[in-house]
């Protein structure tokens, strides 16, 4: 069976050329129902198992593909690399839609069950829409799939969503949800009744699978999670900011499937256990901190305003985590930041100073939380590479001089913490840390850079809690 076999295998030609362009006119915003002919064919077909097929013989036709690539690389001869180029060609949207692949009605019949996956409850159907979001992923790793539309970011955005299934396996969404509010009476305010009413549906919905579809659902989130590493080493994200932040949105939350152990990042989970599922994510979240998915600071940026939630141990009111939970992933958090700075250097420095900012103007003024938030501040610090630890250091003594009283007292409790610690040796060189050259150039080359950069870290400061 060749490529070309397995897309007729879909039956596209009972796909209505209206139909199929109502879908792509309305940019997939509503699973609308197959026509009656498809629904047929669908009935007299396992459709789960034609996509998972689909899936796995692209993953390995794109693999074939680098294999000629890098022999053509090694090659001396010029015109046996010519050759293999054009067998790296072949293996593309452009010669698959020139040999009448229909690649609009294939998405379209993809967005269908992607979007029913989202939307609906039954465990058939979510496992259906994976099924479709594992598909549609490994047809972006085909070159091309920009150019020919392929990508569209709404259809991206569900498709990834259906992810989010990930919240049954620890019978929360690990998103922060707050706790139902308690009734006051007859005389409760309406919204109140909306917001008790909305926990309520969030709670059937997390609900829904039994405990025997967990495996299965382990099972589906691991192929989905290898096929979009796969899927974003050939695939950029540059220039779409709106993918990029909810592919690491739904990568954040699936890193909080593990509460358990701290030791994720030194010791590998077992492969069939939601706690891998975690591993994978923070595997994913390095990985995009490329220059093909965007700019590195901007990405880091991203990932540490949506890890905040992890570093807020003395702030857990209303979030489903218990203590040991909450520090568990807290220690995850850390760990994480530790092997961003090492793996990215100094483009990860921006993102992680500002981080550590928030953090500290978050700290509650009462005492045993803030003595929570200065012990998250002094683990974190212990991570940073010199020269960010000297630049935050020269920060927190700014904030020792604050207007504000809760700040100077949660500023001097840190450098009380450094000065009582033990002496750090520095493994490199002291060094200054700078804006970087991105960030000059946006300002125009301002000769005031160090002042605006003040400016900003004031600002900060200035943020109410």
């Amino acid at each position: 069976m060749d490529i070309y076999d397995l897309f007729s295998k879909f039956e596209l030609d009972l796909l209505p050329r209206d139909w199929v362009q109502n879908l792509w006119k309305d940019d997939f915003s509503e699973a609308v129902e197959f026509p009656t002919e498809y629904e047929m064919f669908l009935e007299n077909t396992d459709i789960s198992e034609l996509m998972t097929t689909a899936s796995s013989y692209i993953r390995e036709w794109l693999e074939s593909a680098d294999s000629s690539s890098n022999a053509s690389r090694m090659s001396v001869s010029d015109n046996r690399s010519s050759m293999n180029s054009s067998v790296v060609d072949s293996n593309s949207w452009q010669n698959l839609i020139s040999n009448n692949v229909q690649h609009k009605a294939l998405v379209a019949m993809l967005s269908i069950f992607v979007l029913r996956g989202k939307t609906e409850k039954q465990f058939e159907v979510k496992r259906l829409g994976l099924i479709a979001t594992d598909f549609y992923l490994m047809l972006l790793a085909i070159p091309g799939s920009q150019v020919f539309h392929i990508f569209n970011p709404i259809l991206y955005s569900h498709a990834v969503e259906n992810l989010k299934i990930c919240s049954v396996l620890t019978g929360s969404s690990g998103s922060s949800k707050p706790a139902p509010k308690k009734r006051r009476g007859k005389h409760q305010d309406d919204d109140d009744c909306e917001d008790d009413e909305e926990v309520h549906n969030d709670s059937d919905d997390e609900g829904e699978l039994v405990p025997s579809d967990r495996a299965k659902v382990v099972k589906l989130l691991n192929n989905v999670l290898t096929d979009l590493s796969f899927t974003l080493k050939r695939f950029q994200l540059k220039g779409q900011d709106d993918s990029l932040l909810i592919t690491i949105q739904i990568l954040i939350l699936i890193t909080r499937l593990e509460r358990n152990s701290s030791s994720i990042f030194s010791k590998s989970p077992p492969h069939n256990s939601p706690s891998y599922l975690a591993y994978k994510a923070y595997k994913i979240l390095m990985d995009l901190g490329c220059p093909e998915h965007g700019d590195v600071e901007d990405t880091v940026r991203f990932i540490m305003r949506e890890m905040m939630s992890g570093f807020l141990i003395f702030d857990q009111k209303g979030l489903k985590l218990t203590p040991k939970e909450a520090l568990v992933i807290k220690d995850h958090s850390i760990n994480f930041v530790r092997n961003l700075l090492i793996y990215l250097k100094d483009s990860a420095f921006n993102g992680v100073y500002t981080l550590i900012q928030h953090i500290i103007v978050r700290i509650p003024d009462k005492a045993d939380l803030r003595t929570k938030g200065v012990q998250v501040v002094i683990e974190l610090l212990d991570v940073f590479p010199h020269s960010l630890y000297s630049k935050t250091v020269v920060w927190v003594m700014s904030v020792c001089h604050s207007e504000q009283a809760k700040y100077r007292i949660t500023g001097l409790e840190i450098v009380t913490k450094l000065l009582y610690g033990n002496e750090r040796t520095p493994s490199s060189p002291l060094r200054p840390f700078t804006p970087s050259k991105r960030s000059s150039n946006k300002r125009n080359g301002s000769a005031d850079d160090e002042g605006e950069e003040e400016e900003e870290e004031n600002n900060i400061l200035n943020t109410t809690t």
